[in-house]
């Protein structure tokens, strides 16, 4: 790839020899350029992209930007999740993760990028106004379902009362109805945040053990954590920072990196047009 001006891709580590500016990242540098009169800084960003399965994506994000007011809370994401497939998202508060489960189960429209797959999620939020009516109720208005939900029950080891309303269930149990209830329907992608939250021990060792059954009934599953967690093999992690997924360890095909340009401005303006075909996206410093 030609570089910004005059300069060339270095294919290995290093750095420009002088005191001419370059476009310095991970694994070599782009540039360098010539000198001008109008200088500029300039940092570009590329976020990891998977590596695409066999199988056929369930649901994928085209570089989907979700934005509140002023705040981009998601930048160009793009991610496949295909059947049967198991992703952790993993992020402080505020960093994107629950924004980008919504994304994911369709709930959460874009301002730029697209969303295809499956319309049918089993999404359970974090929280969420307990409804009034028995939980018994509820459960059988759902007929056809992949699994029993009361299998599904007793692996979370839920004790209470199923004939009288979610209100008089501790928040564990709580957890524990809409996690068998997502885990045993026939929505081919179960999406989960906070999936642990609430649940003691037995709760935790239930849910991995319906999370592998749904895996090997080729349901997709993506939930999000604050506390990590071991994942299992096959699996992988994403954390979200600033809206910009990190993807690994395994399933990874491109790593996340920054570049940044010091130089002419004129430069920097060729540079985003060419940085763009690296899947580099141009972002604000500070």
């Amino acid at each position: 790839m030609a570089g910004a001006t005059s300069g060339q891709v270095s294919p290995s580590p290093g750095r420009s020899s002088g005191t001419a500016p370059a476009i310095e990242g991970h694994g070599g540098l782009i540039g360098p350029t010539r000198a001008g009169l109008q200088s500029a800084v300039v940092s570009f960003r590329r976020a990891t992209a998977p590596l695409r399965s066999a199988a056929a994506p369930v649901v994928e994000l085209h570089e989907v930007t979700v934005r509140f007011g002023p705040t981009v809370v998601l930048r160009d994401v793009s991610l496949p999740v295909a059947s049967g497939s198991y992703w952790e998202v993993r992020g402080e508060n505020g960093s994107g993760k629950t924004t980008l489960l919504r994304a994911l189960a369709g709930v959460c429209p874009p301002v730029s990028g697209r969303r295809d797959g499956v319309r049918s999620v089993a999404f359970v939020p974090a929280a969420i106004d307990p409804p009034t009516m028995p939980v018994r109720s509820w459960l059988a208005a759902v007929r056809d379902r992949r699994n029993p939900v009361e299998e599904a029950l007793e692996a979370l080891a839920f004790h209470g009362d199923l004939t009288r309303s979610f209100r008089h269930l501790s928040y564990g149990n709580l957890r524990k109805v809409l996690l068998a209830d997502a885990l045993s329907s026939r929505s081919a992608l179960v999406v989960i945040d906070e999936a642990r939250e609430g649940l003691d021990d037995a709760g935790i060792g239930g849910l991995d053990g319906l999370v592998a059954r749904a895996r090997s009934q080729q349901v997709a599953v993506v939930i999000a954590d604050q506390v990590a967690h071991r994942v299992p093999d096959q699996a992988g992690t994403i954390s979200v920072v600033d809206g910009v997924l990190d993807i690994g360890p395994t399933g990874v095909d491109r790593p996340a990196a920054t570049l940044r340009f010091s130089g002419p401005a004129a430069g920097a303006t060729a540079l985003e047009r060419e940085a763009a075909n690296l899947g580099f996206r141009r972002v604000d410093d500070g």
